[in-house]
């Protein structure tokens, strides 16, 4: 089933009054359940493309079909909205407060989802818990390693129960060993229904997903299904 559709997406940028075009008429379908990996070195439209496809900017032109509704059009809190109960984001640099413990990191969404405390805190400790962090609950991003704050990142991403989990060079930060804890993670989630949308320049973080797609000056050169 598709979950989404892109057709003729175009996505430009002014730059000194000069229209530099960073996306040039992308078509992809992506299916429920898919684990589908996006590749291509820096200013290949990668990153502008996992932008549009998380909500977080709109194409130039063209159409995004999400679970059926066009949302290439909506505003800026209409796709937060979206973006809120549909997709899990997670990053290279982690993005986690400094301030806060992983416990409370997780909570975040929640929090600003007015959900009751109690609640929250039943549900990031079961996330922690699954990622196998349950004995680190109270722990501030400094007392962890590289891969543990990945791995509450990943839990946070996941607090709303998304449909689609997109990871923007996940393991970058990350030693070999623990990439592969993190992406083995991603396969276990993909497997248990999750869609997972990988972007990433590293082949050997790529042969984790099913379908890959190579992208060059804004366009998909080539597909590859493993």
């Amino acid at each position: 089933m598709s979950l989404i559709r892109l057709e003729e997406i175009k996505k430009d940028y002014r730059l000194d009054g000069v229209i530099v075009p960073a996306l040039q008429g992308i078509n992809l379908e992506i299916n429920q359940g898919e684990f589908f990996c996006m590749m291509g070195a820096s200013g290949s439209g990668k990153s502008t493309l996992m932008n549009l496809i998380s909500c977080m900017d709109r194409p130039t032109s063209g159409k995004y079909i999400l679970e059926g509704e066009d949302v290439s059009q909506l505003d800026k809190n209409a796709l937060a909205h979206l973006r809120n109960k549909t997709i899990g984001l997670v990053f290279q640099n982690f993005n986690l407060l400094s301030s806060a413990t992983a416990l409370e990191n997780v909570e975040l969404p929640l929090l600003y989802g007015g959900v009751p405390a109690v609640e929250r805190v039943k549900t990031a400790k079961q996330l922690l818990e699954k990622v196998g962090l349950g004995d680190r609950l109270h722990h501030y991003p400094t007392q962890l390693s590289g891969g543990q704050q990945q791995r509450v990142a990943i839990a946070r991403a996941l607090v709303n129960s998304p449909k689609i989990l997109m990871a923007d060079e996940p393991t970058g930060n990350l030693d070999s060993q623990t990439s592969d804890d993190i992406m083995a993670m991603l396969t276990q989630l993909n497997k248990d229904g999750l869609t997972v949308i990988l972007v990433t320049h590293e082949p050997d973080v790529a042969r984790y997903s099913k379908r890959v797609v190579l992208m060059k000056d804004g366009k998909i050169l080539k597909e590859e299904k493993r």
